[in-house]
């Protein structure tokens, strides 16, 4: 009775299949088209809200794991949070907690994406966060920031030694560490120092 019934199953089977594969295509080609185009988006408009995602997109996805798209979209993500929480011209009323929040992501980022070179692009962001925001005056507070943002750009440096931000950034942050160490012991200069932790250091941001 089974062995009768054989070739329809696996005819329905086929059919099935050939419809699944036909189905995935589509998302494919749909998750590749939108991260093109945010991605360009992004770069005119890093503030715009809703970008990398497709409209009606089931919630189990096959297509976004098939692509690897998971770490694409996290990493594109917390570097819109970094630009959101970066310390700017103009008064941005969230800027702080948009700034606490891409510095989780971006640490988040920082020990879990399999591309080196995007974690070292996260720890050099992370070190940037911590030296450009707002300081304080107290000494002790600003070189805990200094030593931490600059064990960050090392870490990056490591990860990834042509990451040149992350290098430069390095070089400022030791020589604003060393004018805070020399005001603490009471002599040297301070300029670049002032009240914020890290401020002077012209740090250099990043984006893809």
């Amino acid at each position: 009775m089974i062995r009768r019934h054989w070739p329809g199953v696996v005819a329905v089977a086929c059919v099935l299949g050939a419809s699944f594969l036909a189905l995935l295509a589509a998302e494919l080609v749909r998750w590749q088209h939108q991260v093109s185009r945010d991605d360009r988006l992004f770069q005119v408009t890093p503030q715009r809200s809703g970008l990398w995602q497709v409209s009606h997109a089931p919630s189990l996805d096959p297509s976004k794991w098939i692509l690897g798209l998971d770490d694409d979209v996290a990493y594109r993500r917390a570097l819109q949070l970094f630009w959101l929480g970066k310390p700017a011209l103009t008064y941005k009323p969230d800027q702080p907690a948009d700034s606490l929040r891409a510095q989780v992501t971006l640490a988040r980022i920082a020990t879990t994406d399999p591309s080196p070179k995007r974690r070292a692009n996260a720890l050099d962001l992370l070190g940037y966060l911590l030296l450009a925001g707002p300081g304080t005056q107290d000494i002790k507070l600003r070189l805990a920031h200094l030593t931490e943002g600059i064990s960050d750009f090392r870490d990056a440096i490591a990860l990834d030694p042509d990451a040149v931000d992350a290098k430069l950034n390095l070089e400022l942050a030791l020589r604003a560490q060393q004018e805070v160490l020399d005001e603490f012991v009471g002599h040297g200069a301070t300029a670049g120092v002032g009240a914020r932790a890290g401020g002077g250091l012209g740090l250099v941001g990043s984006g893809y």
